[in-house]
């Protein structure tokens, strides 16, 4: 082959394989992947670990019941806030927020899903992922 018939093939292939995670989606009947910002990733790796320190325990959390639990580590509550802004008032919703953004996303070895929703806010649990296991979104923003 060709160094020129190498680069077409190539880039044809680049092309099919950005593809792929859509047609996989729409063959599941899910929405295309989305991304996790790497800043939104960081914090999770820290936060999400805290939280839960066993996943998959069968315990649900609120946004609000994950903030009393944090708060009993100052450091990591601080660095929360000064990542996510806002006032205390809105400070769960913010943290519902980013939640929502990671929800599917394998991180640290787990999965976080929503499960419902209790009194206007969402319902969540933490899942650890097994080896091998796949799930929808995986990719990661710069």
């Amino acid at each position: 082959m060709h160094e020129a018939q190498i680069l077409a093939t190539l880039e044809r292939i680049s092309a099919q394989l950005e593809e792929l995670p859509a047609a996989i989606a729409a063959q599941l009947g899910r929405k295309p992947l989305s991304l996790l910002a790497a800043t939104d990733r960081e914090l999770l790796e820290e936060v999400l670990p805290i939280i839960s320190p066993e996943p998959g325990n069968g315990i649900d959390f609120s946004s609000k019941e994950a903030l009393e639990y944090l708060a009993q580590y100052p450091e990591e509550i601080g660095r929360l806030r000064a990542r996510l802004g806002g006032d205390q008032k809105n400070f769960g919703r913010r943290l519902g927020r980013l939640f929502g953004r990671a929800c599917g996303h394998v991180v640290a070895g787990m999965v976080l899903e929503r499960i419902g929703d209790d009194r206007g806010g969402a319902l969540w649990m933490l899942k650890r992922v097994s080896d091998g296991a796949q799930t929808r979104k995986t990719r990661t923003t710069d």
